[in-house]
């Protein structure tokens, strides 16, 4: 018999993909306002904003997502819609102190004409908007922005064409970042921005003629998401869907096995056993400790466990060491590595070191002799943790407070941008939740080329001891954040 995984449920407690969703216009209604499905989808929908139509209707015309209609507005003054509720609920897109993610797909009826497809009404000091710039020779996009006024994108997010385009703004007032993406072209950044504003925007939310001009909208609008959250890179990716798109979907599904290709945010109940799935990022590559073949080892302290699925090292014996190709290269720019760290030994005492990691070598060279690298140094001293990184030698490193105990570790090793790592320890196997530690370091723009996993030791005469288990290893590449849950989690009866 086939099993039904009923989608939509929650657990309290637990963080879900869809927290922050404050609307969701999938802009396919066929009479009357533009509902808000915010709520039906799982997230905490924005009361009262649903959307109200002036001028001339556009129902049902074809969408660019499959399986779901788009709203058409026509290049007239008062042809819009916007939110039925207070204006003050949209402070969040122009106060200071917020943050917010806002997706949409808009194709225009014409690319010599300005538009104003999305805004709070105005252009003021208090206010947010998003205008094409098609009566201008640069076909760039203006975005007006609170007390920052007026920023004009680059080339790279023109518009020349009247075809479907995917678009994403998102700002970070914490660092005064405002983001724009255009389909998959790199995000473009605003930086060292400073939001001042306190007060009201002049309207609520709106589409069409957003900004009460004459530079109304004549084009077509779905699928519209605003988030009062940073989505990840992975989010926005998913919601993309490589330039098809993706709803946030909450349907029921029988199957005879537990869900796949889900949509970001969702999350389904298994009826029979009363669990819940809930949507992960899919990792790159979890990696296979199941077998010892291709490993280059030196020495008998660091080797591959394969009925435990564990790597494992020992700092008792200086440059016995393991090494294995990962079957990728690391982004040179950014990355996410997470694993399983088991201490078993702590014998504290000298300066022995456990050096686990990336790098760009095999085993033909000592643990830290001309190699690029970045990981966790376990020391039997003072300064028990550190990151590491190599520029064929010693480059930089970084300390960690935590007191290493014989215990279990979750380690997250990022690469956030050419120049700079972080590291992050946790103390649960979902990543979830505020880091026991996190420290961050600069490293060198050309460690590069990262592609074996590295364990070793260098004892140093050291009179203590660190052995450690190193598994569940999963890398995510080319991005420097991972969402999601990896689990099934028990629901209450």
């Amino acid at each position: 018999m086939a099993i039904t995984y009923h989608a939509g449920r929650r657990i309290q407690g637990i963080s879900s993909d869809l927290e922050g969703l404050k609307a969701y216009w999938k802009m396919n209604d066929s009479s009357g306002k533009l509902l808000n499905t915010a709520s039906s989808q799982g997230g905490a929908s924005l009361s009262s904003s649903d959307l109200t139509i002036s001028g001339t209707t556009g129902y049902g015309v074809t969408g660019h997502v499959s399986g779901v209609n788009a709203y058409s507005f026509t290049q007239t003054n008062g042809n819009k819609a916007v939110a039925d509720n207070s204006a003050s609920d949209w402070n969040f897109l122009t106060n200071s102190g917020n943050k917010f993610t806002i997706t949409l797909w808009l194709k225009v009826d014409s690319n010599s004409v300005n538009a104003d497809f999305i805004g709070t009404g105005g252009s003021g000091s208090n206010d947010f908007g998003i205008r094409y710039r098609g009566a201008v020779s640069d076909k760039k996009f203006a975005i007006f922005f609170s007390n920052e006024g007026e920023k004009i994108t680059s080339t790279s997010t023109t518009l020349t064409d009247t075809n479907w385009h995917f678009y994403m703004i998102q700002y970070d007032d914490s660092v005064g970042t405002l983001r724009f993406q255009k389909d998959a072209v790199a995000v473009e950044e605003f930086t060292g921005l400073n939001l001042t504003s306190t007060g009201y925007p002049t309207t609520a939310l709106s589409f069409g003629d957003s900004q009460g001009s004459t530079s109304e909208t004549g084009g077509d609008i779905q699928e519209v998401t605003v988030w009062d959250r940073l989505l990840t890179t992975a989010e926005i990716a998913q919601i993309y869907n490589s330039n098809s798109g993706a709803q946030l979907q909450n349907t029921t599904i029988e199957t005879g096995g537990r869900p796949t290709n889900v949509q970001i945010g969702s999350r389904y109940e298994e009826t029979d056993t009363r669990k819940m799935y809930y949507y992960s990022d899919t990792p790159t590559l979890s990696y296979d400790l199941s077998t010892s073949t291709s490993w280059t080892t030196t020495g008998s302290n660091c080797s591959v466990n394969t009925t435990g699925q564990y790597l494992e090292g020992s700092s008792s014996t200086d440059n016995d060491r393991a090494t294995k190709a990962l079957g990728l290269t690391l982004s040179d720019t950014k990355f996410v590595v997470r694993q399983k760290m088991q201490l078993t030994d702590v014998t504290t005492g000298g300066n022995g070191q456990l050096y686990f990691g990336y790098t760009d070598k095999d085993n033909s060279t000592t643990v830290l002799g001309n190699r690029d690298g970045i990981g966790i140094t376990i020391r039997t001293g003072a300064d028990f943790l550190h990151t590491y990184a190599l520029n064929q030698a010693w480059q930089s490193a970084e300390t960690l407070t935590t007191t290493p105990t014989e215990t279990t570790y979750y380690l997250e090793i990022i690469r956030n941008s050419p120049t700079e790592m972080t590291m992050k320890l946790f103390d649960n196997e979902n990543y979830s939740g505020t880091a026991t530690e996190t420290v961050t370091n600069t490293i060198s723009s050309s460690i590069n080329g990262l592609d074996h996993i590295t364990i070793g030791g260098w004892d140093n005469n050291a009179t203590g001891n660190i052995t450690a288990r190193f598994s569940n290893i999963e890398i995510y590449n080319n991005v420097s954040t991972v969402s999601g849950f990896k689990e099934w989690k028990e629901l209450g009866t």
